[in-house]
């Protein structure tokens, strides 16, 4: 299984522009999500920026708790005909939103169901 661990410099610089990473003194927190389908092969969008194809690990900007910085958007575009394009969103930290701005390990599509299907 082909894994994309590492993106290309300009993707990472581009990402940490857009996922932001919160610092408190020394400190920048960030959090990885495992990002798969079935199939595998789905264009991943995250916030309007294609990135790659599933499977990928992305590293994103967090709160020391473990939380979405910003609002996101995580696109994956149907790989043929026979599938469905996935999106799922989450809201920027908010104190008492901890749990919907949560920042999953794992986010796994089948991309056979419609997204309402999914959740």
């Amino acid at each position: 299984m082909k894994r994309f661990y590492a993106m290309p410099a300009i993707l990472t610089l581009a990402l940490s522009l857009i996922l932001g990473a919160c610092k408190s003194g020394d400190e920048i927190y960030t959090r990885d999500i495992f990002i798969d389908s079935a199939p595998q092969g789905a264009t991943v969008i995250v916030n309007g920026i294609a990135l790659s194809k599933t499977p990928l690990t992305l590293n994103v900007g967090a709160t020391d708790g473990g939380c979405f910085l910003i609002p996101t958007q995580i696109i994956l575009l149907a790989p043929n005909k026979d599938t469905h394009t996935q999106i799922i969103s989450y809201p920027a930290y908010k104190p008492g939103n901890e749990d919907i701005s949560r920042i999953p390990e794992t986010l796994n599509f089948d991309m056979s169901v419609p997204t309402a299907e999914n959740k």
